[in-house]
C-alpha cells in the first residue's frame, strides 16, 4: 500500500515516513467552536494537509451528515445524556462518512428518524434537504486511500464532546476560539439562541439577542470546551486562537500540524500560510461602548488570551 501511495501525485509534498497505521484509524479529527470563530479556516488547513472531512459539505465546510444527525434542537435536548442514543448516532455518523451500507437496526432507525425530523419540523430549510443528505450517503462510494486522516468540521460538535471522547479513542479535537468581544457584536448568534439554555442559568431557549448575553454564552461554552479538553489531554485536544492564526500564522500552523502528526514540505507549507487572512470584522468591538459588560466577563476574555481596548 505504501508503495502505491508514494506514487500518488497528491503526496509529493507530504513526508510519509511516520505512516504506519491505516489512515482510517487516524481520526476522527473534529473541528468545532462557536459559530463564526474561524472553524472554516481550520477545516481548510486540515483538508489541504490531507485530512478527509467528508464529501457532503456546505460552503462553510460544515459536514452536513453531522448536521442531519445531531443538530436537531428537540432531539438534542431530550437525548443528549442518553448514551445509547448518542453512541448509536456516532457509530452511524462514522459509517455514513465512509459510505458503509450495512447498518444495525438501531442505526437505521436513527437515520430514518433524523430525516423525518428535518422533513416535519425544520420549515426554514427546503423539504428536500434531509433527503439530499440521504441521497449523497447512498450514491457516493467510500473515499480512497490517498488521505492521511479523517474527521469533520461542524461547529456544534463540541456539545457532544464527552460522548465523542468515549466513543473514539483516537479523537483529536480542535477547539477554535475568537475574541469574545468581536463575537458579542457579530450577527451570527445562532448557537447562542439555540444552546444558551444549556450554559446560562435562568435562560429560556432562544433568548432575545444582546451582546451581553452573547458574551456570557461565549464564556460558558468556551469554558466547557476547555474543561473537557483538560480531561482529553494535550494529545487529543488543541485550542486554536483564530486571531493569532490570522495575524501570525506560521507558529500556529506548525502547532496544528504537529498536533495532527502531519509533516508537509516547505512549498506546501507556504501554500498553507496564504490561507489565513485578517478579516475586516477583527476588532469590531472597538466601535462599541464596552461599559455594557460586567467587569468579571471582560476579565474572562483576557483569561482566554484576548486583550482589548476601552475607548
Amino acid at each position: 500500500m505504501l508503495k502505491y501511495l508514494s506514487k500518488h501525485p497528491w503526496f509529493s509534498g507530504i513526508d510519509r515516513s511516520y505512516m504506519i497505521k491505516p489512515w482510517k484509524e487516524n481520526g476522527p479529527i473534529v473541528i468545532a467552536g462557536i459559530g463564526g470563530s474561524g472553524t472554516r479556516l481550520i477545516a481548510q488547513i486540515c483538508s489541504s494537509s490531507g485530512v478527509y472531512l467528508g464529501d457532503d459539505l456546505n460552503r462553510a465546510l460544515d459536514n452536513l451528515t453531522y448536521t442531519l444527525l445531531f443538530r436537531r434542537y428537540r432531539w438534542f435536548m431530550k437525548y443528549r445524556q442518553n448514551q445509547v442514543k448518542t453512541k448509536t448516532g456516532l457509530r452511524l455518523l462514522e459509517k455514513m462518512l465512509f459510505h458503509r451500507r450495512q447498518l444495525s437496526l438501531r442505526e437505521a432507525f436513527f437515520l430514518g428518524n433524523a430525516v423525518l425530523d428535518y422533513f416535519l419540523h425544520y420549515r426554514q430549510i427546503e423539504k428536500s434537504w434531509a433527503f439530499d443528505r440521504l441521497r449523497v450517503y447512498l450514491q457516493k462510494t467510500s473515499p480512497d486511500n490517498h488521505f492521511l486522516g479523517w474527521g469533520w468540521k461542524e461547529p456544534n460538535s463540541y456539545l457532544l464532546l464527552p460522548s465523542l471522547a468515549d466513543e473514539f479513542p483516537n479523537l483529536k479535537f480542535i477547539h477554535t476560539i475568537r475574541n469574545g468581544l468581536d463575537m458579542a457584536f457579530s450577527k451570527n448568534q445562532r448557537q447562542m439562541k439555540n444552546w444558551s439554555a444549556l450554559f446560562i442559568e435562568n435562560r429560556k431557549a432562544s433568548p432575545a439577542y444582546t451582546p451581553v448575553q452573547s458574551l456570557k454564552f461565549w464564556i460558558a461554552a468556551n469554558q466547557f470546551m476547555a474543561q473537557e479538553g483538560e480531561h482529553l489531554g494535550k494529545d487529543r485536544y488543541l485550542q486554536v486562537n483564530y486571531d493569532q492564526v490570522c495575524r501570525d500564522p506560521e507558529p500556529v500552523l506548525q502547532k496544528i500540524l504537529a498536533f495532527l502528526e502531519l509533516d508537509v514540505n516547505s512549498e506546501n507549507f507556504r501554500k498553507l500560510l496564504k490561507l489565513p487572512q485578517v478579516p475586516a470584522s477583527m476588532g469590531r468591538y472597538k466601535s462599541y461602548d464596552l461599559a455594557i459588560f460586567d467587569k468579571a466577563d471582560l476579565d474572562q476574555v483576557e483569561q482566554f488570551g484576548f486583550s482589548y481596548d476601552i475607548l
